[in-house]
């Protein structure tokens, strides 16, 4: 199934909410009335949804944030956030300096940054999730 998947767009200020990266779900999307073949824009998110477990998805926003977001918060303000991954029902990937309640916002600036992660970025990702990559804090990947 390929489909004529949207990029994922990740932004900082996500970081900075309990609710943020679609309240944790970023692999959720609803079709948003393209024209397109036999697959849906989010055939391939369906997919994953399908085949990871919520830990694996966890796993799979947190390499994605780490290695696409982060640095493009680094560039532009200079700040490199705290990233941790907690168990959660809503955003599991969040600043560590973020308010338990998510009460204190994302720093000023951050919500201009915005990334675009391909299909192709996203799912060779997800591919080294399923072969037991694991994500280092510096946003490397290793095997297990």
């Amino acid at each position: 199934m390929t489909g004529h998947l949207l990029p994922l767009h990740l932004g900082a200020d996500s970081l900075w909410s309990r609710h943020g990266f679609s309240d944790g779900s970023p692999f959720e999307f609803e079709d948003r009335g393209q024209d397109h073949d036999d697959d849906p824009p989010h055939a391939d998110w369906t997919l994953l949804r399908e085949t990871m477990s919520g830990e694996q998805r966890a796993e799979l926003l947190e390499l994605l944030v780490r290695r696409h977001l982060v640095p493009a918060i680094a560039s532009a303000t200079g700040a490199t956030p705290e990233i941790v991954r907690i168990g959660t029902h809503h955003n599991p990937v969040r600043d560590a300096r973020l308010d338990i309640h998510g009460r204190n916002g994302a720093p000023e600036g951050w919500d201009t940054i915005d990334v675009e992660v391909s299909r192709d970025q996203v799912l060779e990702a997800a591919r080294m999730i399923g072969d037991g990559a694991k994500t280092t804090d510096e946003g490397k990947t290793t095997c297990a």
